[in-house]
């Protein structure tokens, strides 16, 4: 009789026992699936799945439920700037005073230039939409009371396009 290695046998064991785990598993699964289909088909009970995901859930978490939070809503007023000129969001001229809109033309005095304005779109003072229609006078640099201020625009005539 010739005598077996030691590890012939163990390997020998080793693909016996994961054939036999291999059975067990497959027909582990074969019977829940009877006893379900025969729990569906002939008990006649229907899992309500999420009235059994909520009884684990409230059963390992506490969830508190809490009023819903309000926010006091405050009345949004917009202020009017009566000192800027403005042409697609920017500033683009700055005015001496501000001027009270009457009628369908504004004149403005005296105009400080802040940005790069395109004369021949609208702009808008005080949440009107006005368009310039004369210029008197544009001035680089005015020097008057010991300030200097420019570039300048003077006597600026605007239609009023919309209120």
């Amino acid at each position: 009789m010739k005598k077996k290695h030691l590890g012939e046998r163990i390997e020998k064991f080793n693909l016996v026992y994961d054939f036999i785990e291999r059975l067990f598993k497959i027909l582990f699964f074969i019977v829940l699936i009877i006893l379900v289909i025969w729990l569906v088909k002939y008990q006649g009970h229907s899992v309500d799945l999420e009235k059994t995901f909520d009884g684990l859930i409230s059963k390992f978490i506490v969830i508190e439920q809490t009023a819903p939070m309000t926010v006091e809503s405050k009345p949004i007023t917009k202020t009017i700037d009566y000192l800027g000129i403005y042409q697609f969001g920017q500033l683009v001229f700055a005015t001496d005073k501000p001027y009270e809109i009457s009628g369908n033309t504004i004149l403005f005095d005296k105009l400080l230039l802040k940005g790069r304005p395109d004369y021949e779109k609208n702009f808008v003072y005080a949440d009107a939409e006005i368009k310039i229609t004369t210029i008197n006078e544009y001035i680089g640099l005015l020097v008057s009371g010991g300030s200097v201020e420019g570039p300048v625009l003077r006597g600026v005539q605007c239609q009023i396009v919309r209120k």
